[in-house]
Parts: structure tokens; C-alpha cells; sequence
């Protein structure tokens, strides 16, 4: 929690607890939804056609 509180500039660690913990499943579905789908676009070979 340290590391990502100083990684996102907050001056305080209270910041970076509150944020996580308003955060609920909506939102961590969302998430692991969309990297996802960037791990899975960054994998598919491009295609050949022209």
C-alpha cells in the first residue's frame, strides 16, 4: 500500500486506503475485465491479409 501510495503522489496514506477501500467489486471486475482484454489483444498475432 506504501509503495502504490507513493507511486500515486498521495501525501498521505489515508488517501490511497480510502480510494481502495471505495472501491467494490463493479469496479474490480471492470478493471481485471480491461486488462484482459489488453493482455489479449497484445498476444493475438496480427493478421496476415492485406
Amino acid at each position: 500500500m506504501h509503495i502504490h501510495s507513493e507511486y500515486m503522489e498521495h501525501s498521505k496514506i489515508d488517501t490511497t486506503q480510502a480510494i481502495h477501500l471505495a472501491a467494490d467489486t463493479r469496479h474490480a471486475d471492470a478493471a481485471r475485465d480491461a486488462l484482459s482484454a489488453f493482455i489479449d489483444a497484445r498476444e493475438t498475432p496480427p493478421s496476415r491479409r492485406t
